[in-house]
């Protein structure tokens, strides 16, 4: 068998220019390119995916109820080495002194967000360094408040029985609610405050969140303790998100994916013919190596290391064309994706040599196991020819991958 390889290294070269292992290559080549292009974008949409849900949420566990909940959960979830914030958000009157405007309020903890960011600016439009919330008797608004109420700088603003000063501009902020609460601009205080306004009354609808993330396994402990959670309180989850978005993001890249796997057929079939013609322009070499006493290990030794060393070849090709070509593919998909994608995993990659692998394995092994196994004499005798039913396992085979 070493000696078979040894052979196979130093006649590699001169066999795959030779013609139909050139073919092969190629073939190779074609599958891996398509296949990994498709594999690339939607391992980096995936990646992005996560990171938007996580951000639209504004963590990655968030409890919601209508009222007050539990905070049992967040010291349960600090326990399990997670990060915690809460939020409360209200409709309420934001007044000046010659005007009053329906105003969303979302009161937060310091460490919100948990995910995205929140980007606040100031009246110049210089974005400001925060901690999460502004301090006591701060409050940040939407740029739509300002304008609609004619707001400066440090203005003063009430809210119910509090007095707030007005130092922030909100340009961005994850979790936007869909609720009734998500219609109209927001504004937000530091969670501390909203006892001091005395706005929420008994009946008032106040949507209650508390935050969570960290590692996938220490959510997925924190899960496990909200089995018997209230039917008040609703669980969301980034994964969740995700799906719904992957719905959207699968109907745009199916078209690619169909594409890919036509590219493979033909791949496939193109790998078929170059195997067979090799085979056959290798049959009295073989014959003629058998003759002169080499065993059958050497001449698997010598077709398998070819082999190994076109996949290689091949597939490193085809993954450097596929990363580039992806490339293109967000160009035209660049009216439905507007963000920045993640660098891929190296999920494609294992993809990538596992169809150069199949497509190799499927179309040359049935040929490689004839060359090592069929008598000299009869390929000497010119009296022998690969069956059809060789030729239909090959085809089978094919075709289910």
């Amino acid at each position: 068998m070493i000696k078979g390889l040894v052979y196979g290294l130093r006649k590699f070269w001169s066999e795959v220019f030779s013609g139909d292992l050139l073919i092969l290559f190629f073939s190779i080549v074609l599958a891996v390119t398509s296949i990994s292009s498709v594999s690339f974008l939607g391992d980096r949409l995936k990646s992005s995916m996560q990171m938007q849900a996580s951000s639209i949420l504004g963590a990655d566990l968030v409890l919601r109820s209508a009222s007050e909940i539990d905070p049992n959960y967040l010291n349960a979830a600090a326990a399990n080495g997670l990060n915690t914030a809460e939020t409360s958000t209200f409709l309420s009157m934001i007044i000046t002194e010659n005007d009053n405007l329906l105003t969303s309020i979302k009161a937060v903890t310091e460490s919100y967000p948990l995910r995205g960011e929140l980007k606040v600016v100031n009246f110049e439009g210089i974005q400001i360094q925060h901690s999460g919330s502004p301090e006591s008797g701060n409050i940040w608004v939407e740029r739509k408040i300002s304008e609609s109420l004619e707001l400066t700088y440090l203005d003063t603003v009430s809210i119910g029985n509090k007095s707030f000063i007005v130092n922030g501009i909100i340009e961005d902020y994850p979790d936007r609610n869909s609720s009734f609460v998500g219609f109209y601009p927001i504004a937000i205080v530091n969670i501390h405050d909203v006892v001091e306004m005395g706005v929420i009354q008994t009946g008032s609808r106040v949507v209650y969140r508390n935050l969570f993330s960290g590692t996938q396994s220490n959510l997925d402990k924190f899960e496990e303790s909200l089995e018997n959670i209230p039917a008040s309180i609703r669980v969301q989850k980034a994964s969740d998100v995700k799906d719904n978005m992957g719905e959207d993001i699968a109907n745009s890249t199916t078209f690619f994916s169909l594409a890919s796997l036509f590219t493979i057929i033909i791949s496939i079939i193109a790998a078929m013919m170059a195997v067979r013609r090799y085979a056959n322009r290798n049959l009295l070499q073989t014959s003629l190596m058998k003759v002169f006493g080499a065993p059958k290990s050497f001449i698997l030794g010598y077709q398998i290391i070819q082999l190994t060393l076109i996949v290689i070849t091949a597939t490193s090709l085809g993954l450097i064309l596929g990363f580039g070509l992806q490339h293109l593919l967000l160009v035209t998909l660049e009216g439905i994706i507007n963000v920045d994608l993640p660098p891929p995993s190296f999920q494609p990659l294992i993809l990538g040599f596992i169809t150069a692998a199949f497509v190799v394995s499927a179309t040359a092994s049935p040929y490689i196991k004839i060359l090592s196994e069929t008598e000299p004499i009869r390929i000497l005798r010119n009296d022998f020819e690969i069956s059809l039913s060789s030729n239909l396992m090959i085809y089978l085979v094919a075709f289910f991958i």
